[in-house]
């Protein structure tokens, strides 16, 4: 039966608003750390200027800030650059991942060259890893740098069509630049988790601040004071940490979503691929894989990680949103 083609068109325009609604919470997210963190900064001058006896034009001063409100961009972006120049021509292949050649897997290989072939693109580098759960993940930043890899439990067991639903939703992740999406959004958060880490109090400054309040404890008061504005401040960062975190997250799982309506628009074939995703939940088997990667695999269940990935259940109700005369052929656990 033919796809319902208005509602699926609708599903994914509505799909990229999203995505695009919540890219846009990047700038509050990054103007306000910003002036949250140079505002303490400043409330501490306007502190210790006035236990001086001397004045500060505390509001003139977050204006002035507030004039070189470019300048987090400028650094976070420019940090963004050289990541992304580093990682421009990389193609690595981890332990216990090879190439996949047309003679080494005719049928997988061919189904994922007429995928390709359908949608004009050029052939992703195909990779198989060892490994007997059932995943899959794409990955890279240029058309010299795109691969799909797959498990060899995914590549011996899954039967032909649901092999091609599961290709069709990498594939889909790389037409619509979600390689390069997940990139961006990865180096944003692992940039706001640098900058915490780096400026959150070491164990010393930590206990001087405790013991401050001990009449026993001899430390100055200025110490004590001035560790707790760098707590403060380091609070401030853990929070732009947390929201850039949960931003990715919300990305993450909408581009799922996108990637699924893609693999059905290229296959024609909904119900393979909630048989496919069934198979991975049923298969997990303690599939790990770098902390970067976790967003584009095509199934991930852990308990902290959970944001980052729709479920299995959310993920069926969503084909069965635009696809529901699928319900009677496998879509329904």
């Amino acid at each position: 039966m033919a796809l319902q083609g208005v509602g699926l068109q609708t599903y994914k325009l509505n799909n990229n608003i999203k995505s695009l609604l919540f890219l846009l919470l990047y700038p509050l997210l990054i103007t306000t750390t910003y002036m949250a963190a140079a505002g303490v900064l400043l409330m501490r001058v306007w502190y210790e200027t006035a236990r001086d006896g001397h004045d500060f034009n505390y509001s003139s001063a977050l204006m002035t800030v507030w004039d070189y409100w470019y300048v987090p961009y400028l650094f976070i972006f420019g940090l963004i650059a050289l990541v992304y120049y580093y990682n421009l021509n990389r193609l690595d292949f981890p332990d216990g991942e090879r190439p996949l050649t047309k003679q080494r897997a005719p049928k997988a290989y061919t189904i994922l060259e007429t995928l390709c072939i359908s949608r004009g693109l050029t052939m992703p580098t195909f990779i198989v890893r060892d490994h007997k759960s059932y995943n899959a993940y794409s990955w890279g930043l240029t058309p010299d740098t795109y691969k799909i890899v797959v498990t060899s439990g995914l590549l011996n067991n899954l039967g032909p069509a649901e092999l091609e639903a599961v290709l069709a939703h990498e594939l889909t992740h790389i037409l619509t630049g979600d390689t390069r999406l997940l990139f961006l959004t990865g180096t944003l958060s692992n940039i706001f988790r640098t900058l915490a880490n780096l400026f959150w109090p070491d164990e010393e400054q930590t206990d001087s601040l405790l013991q401050s309040s001990d009449s026993s404890y001899q430390a100055s008061g200025e110490e004590a004071q001035s560790t707790l504005w760098h707590l403060v401040f380091a609070i401030i960062l853990k929070l732009g940490n947390l929201g850039a975190l949960l931003t990715a997250c919300f990305v993450s799982r909408k581009r799922i979503y996108m990637a699924d309506a893609g693999a059905i628009e290229l296959t024609k074939d909904p119900a393979a691929l909630a048989r496919a995703l069934n198979s991975a939940e049923a298969h997990m088997w303690g599939f790990n894989h770098e902390h970067d990667i976790k967003p584009a695999l095509f199934h991930y269940r852990n308990g902290r990680e959970t944001a980052r990935h729709p479920s299995i259940e959310e993920r069926l109700q969503a084909i069965q949103r635009y696809a529901p005369y699928a319900a009677t052929t496998g879509l329904r656990r």
